[in-house]
């Protein structure tokens, strides 16, 4: 019987990932809202609805262009992925009322520092796992 490749088996360490993901989104946020000024909020229901929707976009496409358009990625040595999740920013504040961008120019500053906020925390929790796992 051939696996259907599109189902996915849904276990604890995929909700965990899942957690993990809107955290460090939610984090990265907070953040690049605080050192840029160019994401306006109204509301603090559209900024939870902003981040909801932006770590489920991203976490279902990022896994499906992991799996099925990864040679892509690694053609455009990762350019795809930065130009997905500029999209998914885009249209995540297009699609909530509440939240939007004071400029062009802002949203470009403010997608850059998220985005490398977002890659720091990553980076730096991976490190702290792997010297637990070390120590153990």
């Amino acid at each position: 019987m051939k696996k259907n490749p599109l189902l996915v088996e849904i276990d604890q360490s995929y909700g965990y990932s899942m957690l993990r993901v809107y955290v460090f989104n939610l984090i990265a946020f907070m953040t690049a809202i605080g050192l840029t000024s160019e994401l306006k909020v109204d509301h603090i229901v559209g900024f939870v609805i902003l981040t909801i929707l932006y770590t489920l976009v991203e976490f279902l496409l990022i896994n499906v262009t992991k799996r099925f358009l990864f040679k892509y990625v690694i053609k455009t040595l990762g350019l795809l992925l930065l130009l997905i999740y500029i999209v998914l920013i885009y249209l995540a504040v297009e699609m909530v009322p509440d939240v939007r961008f004071t400029s062009t120019l802002g949203f470009v500053l403010f997608t850059l520092v998220f985005l490398v906020i977002k890659i720091l925390l990553v980076y730096y929790y991976d490190k702290f796992v792997q010297s637990k796992r070390r120590h153990l």
